[in-house]
């Protein structure tokens, strides 16, 4: 049997990336959970231990014993952020506060006159809270008072509503102003519909501090507080929030067309999708969250029908779902065309990852939604710069995703492919940020983003991101990460699961562009030769030798 043409062109390769995929394979599915869905906790950041830490500590309420002593243990020895000099300084600041130390000037909000980022009211209710000099509680009161009036009777993202009563409660309480009658009730009634108080435990926290300074407010301040006490993990930490409808729909889009996972998985994912969707007929990033346009393009994408291995029960919810996914993506598409990613009113970014996750998930179900300005924007978006993700960080995953909505063919897509492909560092991989390490999470997107353009780069480069991959792939058949995903804007955060979907699925997608997703077998290719570890190891593809092949090269850790 000849070997496939193209994308790979070395038998050694294609067998390898079909090892490095089918171990990948094995894990997804034994980490499936019951219901069907995929979720991780993400990794430990200084950002939730450190605020929660800060909140909790003026609670006039009891604590659980020890709570803040672990949390305290653990914060100087959290992995620091690099990617942004103002991450790098808020973490700085977030440490010091939660360690005691009172001498710290507020963060600096935003201009004068400019209404404060979600983020800025955060460092505003922090510095108050943990009542640093030159903190101003009215001022707290008066920015939360005056937003919530401006976004009365529009849509607004529930956690922020959630943020703005608090702020307004808390501020009002240390300036000895006064706090409108019946606010208990209102933000515990914001609470119960906004998720904040199982997934966001700053949000919890921050809506704890305010209740328990408010008459009838304390049986709720005590329940968040026994809910923050069950959250904090055994090392002492807090941590953001899980995504199990966004991971599902990661994972499916990732290896749905292996056999073995539509064999084993598919199925109960779909079904868990299914019952996963909004009334609205969208999708929220976790179980109970409103709809937003990421994660509804995103679950679009999912349910396709891209393989014709998807069973009869896969295909029959893909076709109950999707029409109640595309009416939502009508009604919520903006005058230009484009979709922002929440509905609530103070969302005016236009995010291109957003946008074309819905136009790739609207065209993979034939929909008949208008998205021609769609895609003449994200043309206009390369054309005029480069693409750019407003959700992940890898510049290699806005190539990817944003490529698969305009089409291999598409001039912008093969422009962007071929400064991809010119991007690969020494050791094969491509970095989670420009100018850092190469990450399995970029380079993942970079061989989905390079395989579906024939021609884009020499055969070299696949065959050199292969091998990163085989490299770096633990005995359990995942990958180890770096936080790549946005949450809140400007901190990142690490999934596991995102991790490994990346990575899966770039083997996946050139598999699948070399021929029958990669299960064909090439003449005289010793398999057992490329994966057979040295005497006494243990076998796992991280011992994988690619020295001597077109795999070879630098091991992984370099960059350009």
């Amino acid at each position: 049997m000849s070997v496939p043409s193209s994308p790979l062109t070395d038998p050694e390769a294609f067998a390898l990336a079909r090892t490095v995929l089918d171990r990948a394979v094995r894990h997804a599915v034994r980490s499936q959970h019951p219901d069907g869905s995929w979720s991780s906790l993400p990794d430990a950041r200084v950002l939730e231990t450190a605020a929660v830490t800060v909140l909790l500590a003026p609670s006039p309420r009891r604590l659980p014993d020890g709570v803040l002593e672990r949390a305290r243990r653990r914060l100087p020895s959290l992995p620091r952020q690099r990617h942004a000099t103002s991450v790098t300084a808020a973490e700085q600041w977030l440490v010091g506060l939660a360690l005691g130390d009172r001498r710290l000037p507020p963060l600096p909000a935003g201009g004068a006159g400019a209404a404060p980022s979600g983020r800025e009211l955060l460092y505003m209710f922090l510095a108050v809270a943990a009542g640093l000099p030159g903190a101003r509680p009215e001022a707290l009161a008066a920015t939360a008072r005056s937003t919530l009036a401006a976004l009365d009777g529009q849509p607004v993202k529930p956690w922020q509503r959630v943020m703005l009563l608090a702020g307004e409660v808390l501020g009002a309480s240390r300036s000895g102003g006064p706090v409108p009658a019946g606010r208990a009730e209102v933000l515990a009634g914001a609470l119960r519909g906004s998720g904040a108080a199982r997934l966001m435990p700053v949000v919890a926290a921050a809506a704890h501090l305010a209740l328990a300074h408010l008459p009838g407010g304390v049986p709720h301040a005590d329940r968040l507080l026994a809910g923050l006490a069950h959250a904090q993990e055994a090392d002492g930490t807090w941590r953001f929030m899980p995504f199990d409808v966004w991971d599902t729909a990661l994972m499916v889009r990732s290896l749905r067309g292996a056999r073995s996972f539509d064999r084993c998985a598919l199925d109960p994912a779909v079904a868990f999708l299914s019952t996963a969707q909004n009334p609205d007929g969208g999708w929220g990033a976790h179980r109970g969250l409103d709809s937003d346009a990421d994660t509804t393009g995103t679950v679009l994408l999912a349910l396709a029908d891209g393989h014709a291995t998807a069973s009869r029960v896969a295909t029959a919810a893909r076709v109950a779902t999707a029409a109640g996914a595309v009416e939502w993506a009508r009604a919520w598409q903006q005058p230009d065309g484009l979709w922002r990613t929440w509905l609530s009113a103070d969302d005016t970014v236009r995010a291109q990852d957003v946008v074309a996750h819905l136009v790739a998930g609207l065209a993979a179900h034939d929909a008949d939604v208008d998205t021609t300005r769609a895609r003449e924007w994200l043309t206009t978006c390369q054309r005029e710069g480069e693409w750019r993700s407003q959700w992940y960080s890898p510049p290699a995953y806005a190539t990817a995703e944003i490529g698969a909505a305009l089409g291999p063919g598409h001039p912008a897509t093969r422009a962007a492919a071929v400064d991809l492909a010119a991007a690969q560092h020494p050791d094969g991989g491509w970095p989670a940020h420009p100018g850092g390490d190469s990450s399995p999470a970029a380079t993942g997107p970079a061989l989905s983003a390079l395989s579906r353009v024939p021609g884009a780069c020499p055969p070299g480069v696949l065959h050199r991101a292969v091998g990163y991959l085989a490299a770096t792939q633990d005995e359990a058949g995942t990958w180890p990460g770096t936080p790549v995903m946005a949450g809140p804007r400007p901190f990142l955060v690490h999934y596991p699961t995102h991790t490994h979907a990346f990575a899966a699925q770039g083997l996946r997608d050139l598999l699948h562009t070399a021929g029958t997703d990669g299960r064909r077998r090439t003449a005289g290719s010793d398999l057992a030769r490329i994966v057979r570890p040295p005497e006494g190891a243990v076998p796992t593809a991280r011992s994988t030798s690619v020295e001597g092949t077109a795999l070879g090269g630098a091991r992984p850790g370099g960059t350009s």
